[in-house]
């Protein structure tokens, strides 16, 4: 998977999230927000706050409905803004309020502050989650050491102290795990990577994008299966293109290399999406085709020979290719197939050469 196709990919999914996260959140938040209502809150504030952030969740669900992944950079941008502002600001009211009371009290708003940690190694690459993260935590940890330098000697701050410890150092532990997943993550999704980009240069052929040797023989060796197992027909085809070394001597090997990859384009026009075309070596290549009888192979390669004749190529004169082909016999090895094929296709050679000689 390249780059683009990796990065919509993860935008459909983060898509996908934000809006089932944002239709849960609305729902928890006018949930609180009646409970505050109707229990009276300490803090008066969240009467006003929560009906805001209810309004966010709304309003960014429409926009993502709208605009869809376009619309995430925003979002993700403005969601953090809000989260980080409401927390410090709870954090903050909570540490001073409690200035005033025997002891520190978080009520149930300390259970929500981990959903920060998350959502940042949500939105962003495992590097800056870390650097915001950490922020985050930097920004409540101010407000508790103002806390313990003021109430240091009071009555009951070790029980506060516990409390601020156990809050900082699984602030400290979440963003550890979260980072490492990350990382991870994106280790994984590395390597991956890597290894996609080797099958596929093992299973193509650099210059010319069909099959390798070693893939299009594996896939011929499927097709054997099958037919012994099922029944399944199969043809193949020897394919050279004439009088290569002649072009590459004539027009250089460059030449050479642009009339392997049309002849290839050509051919692969003509094609099933179930054939298989592989480059064997040099100008050979083996067609395999899954299904068909002889007749039907046969016409099938007719057109082909007919596409790469009539095909226009630059600089270059008239290209023509020869065909062998084949369909497997009852009880026939794959070795005795490749050698009719390969015997065929040489028999079509020396015909067209006589043709040609004739004229």
């Amino acid at each position: 998977m390249n780059n683009s196709k990796s990065t919509e990919f993860i935008g459909t999914l983060k898509l996908l999230f934000y809006k089932r996260a944002l239709f849960l959140a609305a729902f928890v938040i006018l949930f609180v927000w009646i409970q505050v209502v109707a229990g009276g809150p300490e803090n008066v504030g969240e009467i006003y706050i929560l009906p805001a952030y209810f309004v966010f969740c709304l309003v960014s669900l429409l926009l993502l409905q709208k605009h869809g992944i376009h619309y995430l950079s925003t979002f993700e941008s403005l969601a953090f803004g809000a989260g980080f502002l409401y927390f410090i600001s709870e954090f903050a009211f909570v540490i001073y309020n409690s200035l005033s009371q025997p002891e520190l009290s978080f009520r149930k708003f300390l259970i929500w502050i981990p959903v920060m940690y998350g959502l940042t190694f949500v939105m962003y690459p495992p590097q800056k989650a870390l650097l915001t993260s950490s922020i985050f935590l930097t920004s409540i940890l101010i407000p508790g050491i103002v806390y313990g330098f003021i109430k240091w000697n009071a009555i009951g701050f070790k029980s506060d102290l516990m409390l601020l410890f156990q809050v900082y150092a699984s602030g400290a532990i979440y963003i550890s795990l979260f980072y490492v997943i990350a990382a991870l993550k994106d280790r994984i999704s590395e390597v991956d990577t890597w290894a996609a980009l080797a099958t596929s240069r093992a299973n193509t052929d650099a210059l010319t994008k069909a099959y390798s040797r070693a893939k299009i023989i594996e896939i011929l060796d499927s097709c054997m299966s099958a037919n012994k197992l099922h029944g399944l027909l199969i043809s193949i085809a020897f394919i050279d293109v004439d009088h290569l070394k002649q072009i590459n001597d004539t027009y250089g090997h460059a030449a050479g290399d642009y009339v392997l990859r049309r002849v290839v384009e050509l051919l692969s026009g003509h094609l099933r999406e179930q054939d298989a075309l592989g480059r064997i070596g040099g100008d050979e290549f083996l067609l395999v085709l899954p299904g068909m009888d002889f007749q039907q192979a046969q016409r099938i390669v007719n057109r082909l020979s007919q596409a790469v004749s009539d095909a226009v190529f630059e600089n270059i004169e008239k290209v023509t290719i020869s065909i062998g082909v084949v369909s497997k016999q009852d009880g026939e090895s794959k070795e005795s197939l490749l050698a009719r094929a390969d015997e065929e296709m040489y028999k079509a050679k020396r015909r067209r050469y006589a043709r040609v000689s004739a004229v």
